[in-house]
């Protein structure tokens, strides 16, 4: 499982939601950070998200994380 999360950087932690996939979870980010008015190449944004690292954008900070074996995670 991979957890998407989205916080205000310096903020506390966001739980985040959980999906099957680290494409999933960055793809479900991407729709945020699109909205938001992010108008770089989607395809690096995946890829940056997909790979863990954080992606900041407008004061946020989006981040893919793999979740630990056995969890404790949502049912999506």
């Amino acid at each position: 499982m991979f957890r998407a999360t989205a916080q205000r950087i310096g903020g506390p932690a966001a739980e985040g939601r959980t999906f099957e996939t680290a494409d999933l979870a960055a793809r479900m980010l991407f729709i945020l950070i699109h909205a938001a008015g992010y108008t770089d190449s989607e395809g690096a944004a995946l890829d940056v998200l997909r790979s863990g690292e954080p992606l900041e954008f407008k004061g946020f900070e989006y981040r893919v994380t793999e979740e630990p074996q056995g969890a404790e995670h949502d049912s999506d």
